[in-house]
């Protein structure tokens, strides 16, 4: 006489180890997938400003080795100060080309032809500003430093922007920095210290803004608690936001030190 064999399934407890197994294996992995992701768009940002750090110097070679001007006079002379002049009304890209009678040109729009590329100008881990949020057609994510764009900007009047041959250590001094968040505006920002050109420790209220990086409330670090930089030598690097306001700090990172 034939006996049938009969399949013998998984029991309730294998079940539940397989499945706590999964679940042990999902939460040491998750966290390392989202790091990846982080350092992921952490690189395509500093690619961002090394190719907005070319795309300057190719500027220069065309303007007598000058770099762009920070925000020039609007052309139906409403404006012949410094930025922004009136109504807080700055568009980085489209302004200039689409309403010439409000928009004065500007640093970006200047560099549009040697970067020919708009997502250069947009660094994919910030998030949208509650201020003139970014559209589809003008998005900035950086800031560029008065201090290279109008060499008077402290003074609080327009002058042209630095020449190559004037800055002492261009390996030192701040270009471009990544704010954190995305919106229209052109942002322009002096590299503020927290105690001029003498060195310091950090602030108590370094945390409500005022400084740089953190020049706004609202400029959040997007990178792991820090931020992209370029120096008018064309080189990039990341740096915690403690480490550009504290004592560590070279005090001629700002070009008015350098001087």
């Amino acid at each position: 006489m034939r006996h049938l064999q009969s399949s013998k399934g998984f029991t309730l407890i294998e079940l539940l180890v397989v499945i706590a197994i999964i679940a042990i294996l999902a939460a040491i992995l998750f966290p390392v997938f989202a790091q990846a992701r982080e350092k992921a768009m952490q690189t395509d940002c500093l690619s961002n400003l090394k190719q907005l750090g070319l795309a300057s110097h190719m500027y220069s070679q065309d303007y007598d080795q000058r770099f762009m001007g920070e925000w020039q006079a609007f052309r139906n002379g409403q404006c012949t100060t410094w930025w922004p002049c009136t109504n807080w009304q700055i568009g980085w890209y489209t302004g200039p080309s689409t309403n010439p009678n409000l928009y004065g040109l500007n640093w970006a729009f200047e560099m549009q032809p040697y970067i020919k590329n708009e997502q250069l100008m947009t660094c994919p881990a910030t998030r949208l500003s509650g201020w003139n949020p970014a559209d589809n057609t003008d998005a900035n994510s950086y800031v560029y430093n008065s201090d290279v764009g109008d060499s008077n900007w402290y003074f609080g009047q327009y002058s042209p922007a630095l020449t190559e041959a004037t800055i002492p250590k261009p390996s030192d001094l701040i270009m471009f920095w990544d704010k954190g968040d995305t919106e229209r505006v052109v942002e322009i920002q002096g590299w503020n210290g927290s105690n001029g050109c003498t060195r310091s420790p950090i602030p108590s209220n370094i945390t409500n803004g005022g400084w740089c990086p953190m020049c706004y409330g609202d400029w959040v670090p997007p990178h792991n608690g820090g931020r992209n930089y370029l120096f008018c030598d064309g080189h990039a690097k990341f740096a915690p936001d403690g480490m550009m306001w504290d004592i560590e700090v070279p005090q001629d990172w700002y070009f008015y030190c350098q001087q």
